[in-house]
């Protein structure tokens, strides 16, 4: 690995598909939506993984995928590595998963039941840490992550990446991905928001206190630092590339290669194929 490779930490119901279509867009067929491809690697993504896609297709420049985390061993072994991410305000983020959950993947489950859930306890705090380790999660932030930005200031953080990742190219118009086309379950939930919200806020309290380190301090700097007077901070929409040949060109390299390559590894080391891993 001679260059460096940018590594999305998708976490869910914060603006990850969105953000991933900008990587495809941008680096084609050397962006990899990744899975981990051994059981024993309990769905983080690590070297070995990253080790055998780079045998497959050594041009990677970008990754994205659920599996991405950077409490892995990726950095140990290739500090070429540039972890980013995306936070979003706990609150809205926790009840967008739960609609997720229920118009998408069609779960039957209520939202008292929800929140009585661990697994969606603090789950910004445990996809940077591994932990619901506050102080660990602000560590990792600071030492290991390229670039940590907010949803709410999405095109800000676009803006910060492209003037941070010169004089790469890098292009950040966009179309918003996988945005909830019907909001009957969240608003229902808002009706009777007083009864649920100090349950919401105790499930949260640890990644309310980490978005808002990301948003009142770590993002600040990076905004003071890259959206100065001498440098480009307006948003530009503008498509400057070739979006139908890159979407045709996109779609085949994921379709007919990498992804069915994937999908053929974990297949023989017992894992399941398809979907979000």
């Amino acid at each position: 690995m001679n260059s460096n490779i940018l590594a999305f930490i998708h976490i869910e119901k914060a603006a990850g598909q969105t953000f991933t279509r900008i990587l495809e867009n941008n680096y084609i067929w050397r962006h990899c939506r990744v899975a981990t491809l051994k059981k024993e690697h309990h769905g983080v993504f690590q070297w070995d993984d990253l080790r055998t896609l780079l045998r497959i297709n050594p041009f990677l420049r970008a990754l994205a995928g659920h599996s991405l985390v950077p409490y892995s061993n990726l950095m140990d072994h290739s500090p070429q590595i540039k972890y980013i991410t995306i936070l979003r305000d706990p609150i809205k983020r926790y009840i967008s998963h739960y609609q997720y959950w229920i118009q998408v993947l069609k779960k039957k489950i209520s939202f008292e039941e929800f929140l009585s859930m661990e697994y969606s306890y603090n789950f910004q705090t445990k996809k940077i840490a591994g932990t619901e380790d506050l102080e660990e999660a602000k560590t990792i932030l600071n030492e290991k992550v390229f670039l940590a930005g907010i949803v709410e200031e999405f095109d800000q953080f676009l803006v910060v990446l492209k003037n941070k990742l010169a004089p790469e190219p890098f292009d950040i118009a966009y179309e918003r991905r996988n945005v909830a086309q019907a909001n009957r379950v969240r608003n229902r939930i808002y009706e009777k928001f007083e009864e649920y919200e100090e349950k919401i806020v105790q499930n949260n309290h640890l990644d309310m206190q980490l978005y808002k380190y990301v948003k009142d301090k770590l993002f600040i700097q990076e905004k003071e630092r890259y959206l100065g007077s001498n440098r480009d901070s307006s948003f530009d929409s503008t498509l400057t590339f070739n979006k139908i040949r890159r979407d045709i060109v996109g779609k085949l390299y994921r379709n007919l290669y990498m992804g069915p390559l994937i999908n053929l590894i974990r297949y023989k080391n017992g894992l399941k194929v398809g979907g979000s891993y």
